[in-house]
């Protein structure tokens, strides 16, 4: 019965119970992205010369015929004005002729022509085009797309719409221009997290062995999409024990956190339902105001399995201490799977890479100190 319950609270897609229509949102929220401010742009320049597009676009196709420069400014309007049905082969070459000032270092710094064409195909929904520019491009330091936004809105294009292998393989094909990005980190491992399956957990964790040669701190979040990613797989054990990686932020807080939910359902799955009630004793003690840490649809779980126990005066505490938790706070008002997925804010995006920049910070000071200690 147990785990009937957990297989229907944690299957493949989650349906919302008032509207039924599977749950689809960003991984990263539009700020980070750059969506935001490119709509504001393209509304701004479209209501002032939409109607001059057919004008505009004959002139620029005279530009390139006749071998004429492509200033910022045709550039910038173009990707603007392009619409999801337009002919995508013109922007295309357009970009071609504005890549090859680029590399004779003309504009270089004036314009970020890379992110904004992306950005571009992703309102028109065109991520089809955009793989086959990144994946086709020159692999040159100067190069449109090898930069960290553009890697980002690659990805995150790719993961709307569930090309989980296609990010699988940017992370290889890209990996001298990727690096350990913190927040392509998280959409990798989400990645691996949606096609879940035996093989993208092995290959999971592949691609943590390699992170853990690097000073990095992931986030909760990743370390959730890790350890829930092994509960799913049925590998209870691993997911407790990731849960202890120091490459992990949350282990240097050593405090109850949201990610105590998988180790709760781990130990109910390991017959220590106890120790999973625990959890909920120490939350209580070591937080003297309420904070958002327990998942309801977790706390029913562990429910069912106190139930069967068949200790009355167990589940009578319990009821108690699940009673108070919930009446204090402590309780989210969604869902663990919901949680896992949710947009990652702006806030958070910058907290998320300013917490590894200091990190490194401290981390070549702690090189440099022990080095000066040799000498």
């Amino acid at each position: 019965m147990l785990k009937f319950c957990r297989r229907i609270l944690y299957s493949w897609t989650f349906i919302t119970p008032s509207h039924n229509n599977v749950i689809k949102r960003y991984l990263i929220s539009p700020g980070p992205l750059g969506l935001v401010q490119f709509d504001e742009d393209r509304r701004l320049c479209r209501k002032k010369i939409y109607h001059m597009k057919d004008q505009f676009l004959r002139n620029l196709g005279e530009k390139l015929g006749d071998g004429e420069y492509i200033f910022k400014e045709d550039v910038a309007a173009l990707l603007y004005l392009t619409d999801k049905n337009d002919d995508f082969d013109f922007v295309s070459e357009v970009i071609r002729r504005y890549q090859k000032l680029v590399k004779k270092k003309t504009f270089i710094k004036e314009y970020p022509v890379g992110a904004v064409v992306l950005q571009m195909l992703y309102i028109n929904e065109r991520e089809d085009l955009a793989f086959k520019m990144f994946l086709h491009e020159e692999k040159s330091i100067n190069s449109l797309y090898r930069h960290r936004e553009c890697f980002m809105i690659m990805m995150d294009m790719l993961y709307e719409k569930e090309q989980f292998e296609d990010i699988i393989s940017l992370i290889y094909t890209c990996e001298n221009y990727i690096g350990k990005m913190p927040e392509i980190v998280n959409i990798v491992l989400a990645s691996f997290y949606r096609m879940n399956s035996k093989e993208s957990l092995q290959q999971m964790l592949n691609y943590l062995n390699e992170l853990t040669n690097d000073p990095w701190q992931l986030s909760n979040r990743c370390a959730m999409l890790c350890c829930m990613l092994a509960y799913k797989q049925g590998e209870i054990e691993l997911s407790l024990e990731m849960i202890q990686l120091p490459i992990f932020e949350v282990n240097r807080k050593k405090l109850v956190s949201p990610i105590d939910n998988i180790k709760i359902l781990a130990y109910i799955e390991l017959g220590r339902v106890e120790d999973a009630v625990e959890i909920l004793k120490d939350a209580m003690i070591n937080y003297p105001q309420p904070a958002n840490l327990f998942f309801d649809d977790v706390l029913t779980v562990l429910e069912t399995a106190v139930h069967e126990l068949g200790d009355k005066e167990f589940e009578a505490t319990y009821q108690e201490i699940s009673s108070s938790l919930r009446g204090s706070g402590f309780v989210f008002p969604s869902l663990l799977e919901h949680y896992i997925l949710r947009p990652i804010s702006f806030k958070e995006f910058s907290r998320l890479c300013g917490a590894n920049n200091i990190y490194m910070k401290h981390y070549r000071q702690s090189k440099e100190r022990s080095y000066t200690d040799l000498t």
